[in-house]
């Protein structure tokens, strides 16, 4: 069977859509914040007797520009509340499982923005 990999990045996509901020993976020039961005996976062979399993982790990051942590925070646990143990159906392949495994904040380089980093630990089978 074919890698799910594309399949569950637009199962997430879909997902991440049902939440009031806008989800990018490619940002528009002059995007409006606050948005959240399907940043970097990665995923590694995690094979049973029977069949393949991978083990994924996904980073979101969420970007704001409103004074202080408070934006990226409530979005940050809109994600979880959203993501942590849902039922993502995919197109190839399936999901074991998928939780929120961290969460992290800071302020960007310009002092202005502040992002936040949600990592998704996704176990695959296929």
């Amino acid at each position: 069977m074919a890698d799910p990999g594309p399949a569950l990045h637009k199962a997430l996509y879909a997902k991440l859509g049902e939440l009031s901020t806008p989800v990018h993976d490619f940002v528009p020039q002059g995007a409006a914040f606050p948005y959240i961005t399907i940043d970097t996976s990665a995923s590694e062979n995690a094979d049973y007797l029977v069949e393949r399993q991978d083990f994924r982790f996904v980073y979101l990051n969420v970007w704001s520009q409103e004074r202080g942590q408070q934006e990226v925070l409530t979005i940050m646990g809109a994600i979880d509340a959203l993501l942590h143990e849902a039922s993502l159906v995919l197109d190839t392949g399936s999901v074991v499982s998928i939780k929120v495994d961290r969460k992290t904040t800071q302020r960007d380089v310009d002092n202005v923005t502040f992002t936040g980093t949600v990592t998704l630990r996704v176990i695959t089978r296929h």
